[in-house]
């Protein structure tokens, strides 16, 4: 019987104890010690295993319940690893671990009153441990206000510094902290009003441990990002940062090939590892190319059918704060990301929230570091900062865009509507060139202004637009070489069905028949039909489209 994936669990344990499907990332520990560093902030974006992995640290460093914790690594890498060496080192540390994925309020008197909620919970874990202790009675009584949330504000904003001292007392060992999701406070707070209390209090509560803390052995922090000249980190000489574009860590968070190759040997699935591969494959972290862990796992627990899984898994602001502000060159990013070529930007190591809707750099950084984008390859420098070419990673990931886009036309664009977009797509691929023409009439009167349309380069990109939303079924190409020429645009099926050649002009009103006639000429003369031809593709459907002003004239063949 083939063991079921661990889908919904983060917690460690509880994935050893169901004898559920896990995937050994337990050399994150041997590399975590090998590097020695005392704090490390690792991003990553969502649902990567962030949270399984920090459960992990918890349940192997953890003095308390050691023993039985010891029986979790049995037959793991980290258990042999350097013939054991490394196990000298489990059960040895008091933990604190705490996850801040729910630290998120709608308004700023929910979150002050929330953070206090939150950091009595964190002190309630170690109640029992902190009152049966020798610890003073004036400790004890401080850590009790915590507790029962009757603390003056300058204790909450101490009280992580404070309980990993009193730890350190009671058991006489240095204290291993780990925070995860450090950073869901800060983005909840950007997006609803609130960004500047929160980050003021997070970096009084969060620095306070981190820095000079001689009672801290090392701390491990995740997010999906590394927050910026808010200071959230200021003063903390000792952090090293772990993003997406350094090597450290690199294979701990997501599935590398050869970690799907074996799932899909245990689930007898070798032969779905192209498709595996083309919906979830693409991102790169450091040096090493990796999966999506949470979609393959799901795609593994639901009958190896493919779906954007991760797509469903939060809210796309990100995607939607890039449309929102899509100038002429952010249009332009987005409809070559669609079509599969590569932006290029200057990225930081960090995210400065506030200039998001206006600095490009920011914008490509945040969505690298959420998963949106991955980088290709280094290309050069600008103001000291690296240059990198951006790419969608995959299939699953284009889904995203183009429901982020189809959602935003829907919400934003006067007029706009499903059913026309459904009816321009249908004439394309049936072959139907009055119903195309009609619905193009309709889409051109309420998105198109006469202050638009003046070029060709204009209508390509509003038609691509428009075909660009096909890509589940369609390989959208623009401007490709063919035959003799470069097509404007292509459709090629990815399955069966037939092939579309689109060839754009703009003209006068009084030759804008005449133009259509020359766009369909242009194709069957530049032979644009040959990739088709090599393909098997058939039958084709060839238009030809001059535009000028709101009008058109549409020609097929």
């Amino acid at each position: 019987m083939k063991r079921p994936m661990p889908l919904g669990y983060d917690d460690y344990r509880m994935v050893r104890d169901k004898n559920l499907y896990l995937v050994d990332k337990t050399g994150f520990i041997k590399e975590l010690l090998d590097r020695a560093m005392q704090v490390t902030l690792i991003t990553r974006p969502r649902r990567f295993g962030k949270s399984l992995n920090m459960s992990m640290l918890q349940y192997f460093f953890d003095v308390n319940g050691a023993e039985a914790n010891r029986k979790l690594f049995e037959g793991t890498f980290i258990e042999s690893a350097d013939d054991g060496v490394y196990m000298k080192s489990q059960g040895k540390f008091p933990v604190v671990s705490m996850t801040m994925k729910d630290w998120t309020y709608d308004d700023l008197p929910s979150f002050r009153a929330g953070f206090l909620y939150q950091v009595s919970s964190l002190f309630m874990q170690f109640n029992d441990v902190v009152m049966n202790s020798k610890a003073n009675d004036v400790k004890k009584r401080r850590f009790e206000a915590v507790v029962n949330r009757k603390a003056d504000m300058p204790d909450y904003d101490g009280a992580l510094r404070f309980l990993v001292e009193l730890l350190q007392e009671i058991y006489g060992r240095t204290v291993v902290l780990l925070v995860d999701e450090y950073d869901a406070p800060i983005q909840y707070a950007w997006s609803h009003g609130y960004y500047d209390d929160c980050v003021s209090t997070m970096r009084k509560f969060l620095s306070g441990a981190l820095k000079t803390n001689p009672s801290l052995n090392f701390a491990v922090l995740t997010g999906v990002t590394r927050v910026t000249k808010e200071s959230i980190f200021s003063g903390l000489n000792n952090l090293t940062v772990c993003s997406l574009l350094r090597s450290a860590y690199s294979q701990w968070f997501g599935f590398t090939q050869a970690e799907v190759n074996q799932i899909a040997c245990d689930y007898d699935a070798a032969e779905k590892l192209d498709e595996i591969k083309n919906w979830y494959d693409g991102y790169r972290i450091g040096n090493s190319d990796v999966y999506n862990p949470f979609s393959v796992a799901n795609y593994f627990a639901n009958d190896m059918k493919p779906e954007a899984y991760w797509m469903n898994t939060s809210s796309n602001s990100i995607l939607h704060d890039l449309l929102t502000h899509a100038d002429e060159k952010r249009s332009d990013d987005i409809k070559s990301l669609l079509d599969g070529k590569p932006v290029v930007s200057v990225l930081q190591e960090g995210t400065i929230y506030a200039d998001l809707g206006k600095n490009e750099s920011d914008l490509f950084t945040m969505m690298l570091s959420t998963g949106y984008l991955k980088p290709c390859k280094k290309v050069g420098k600008f103001g000291g900062l690296d240059k990198y070419e951006l790419a969608i990673p995959n299939y699953e990931v284009r889904r995203v865009y183009a429901d982020e886009i189809l959602q935003y036309l829907m919400n934003e664009v006067p007029g706009f509507e499903f059913d026309n977009m459904a009816a321009i797509h249908d004439g394309l691929i049936e072959g139907k060139p009055e119903l195309f023409a009609k619905k193009l009439e309709n889409i051109l009167g309420v998105m198109v202004s006469y202050n638009d349309t003046w070029q060709e380069n204009f209508y390509h990109g509003m038609v691509l637009g428009l075909t660009g939303l096909l890509f589940e079924d369609y390989e959208v190409r623009s401007n490709r070489e063919s035959g003799n020429g470069r097509y404007d645009i292509a459709l090629f099926p990815r399955g069966k069905g037939a092939g579309v050649i689109i060839e754009l002009k703009a003209a006068d009103e009084s030759s804008i028949d005449k133009a259509a006639d020359e766009a369909i000429r242009q194709i069957k003369e530049n032979d644009y039909m040959a990739e088709f031809c090599d393909r098997n593709i058939s039958p084709v459907h060839l238009y030809g489209i001059a535009f000028c002003g709101k009008k058109f004239s549409l020609k097929s063949a």
